[in-house]
């Protein structure tokens, strides 16, 4: 489907939350580089990951 990311088969599923949008983006690529880890999404507080969490 188009706009949505990859799976990775088996992979671990990870929400980044940070207020921080330049940290997301840095936890963001050092993660791409683990090929048993998915970045499902980003968030930048407790709420807003509740409600990606909730759509996924």
């Amino acid at each position: 489907m188009a706009g949505l990311p990859l799976q990775k088969e088996g992979a671990m599923k990870v929400l980044i939350v940070d207020h921080s949008p330049i940290i997301q983006e840095r936890l963001k690529a050092m993660l791409s580089e683990v090929p048993q880890v998915e970045t499902i999404g980003q968030a930048k507080d407790q709420f807003e990951a509740k409600k990606s969490s909730c759509a996924n």
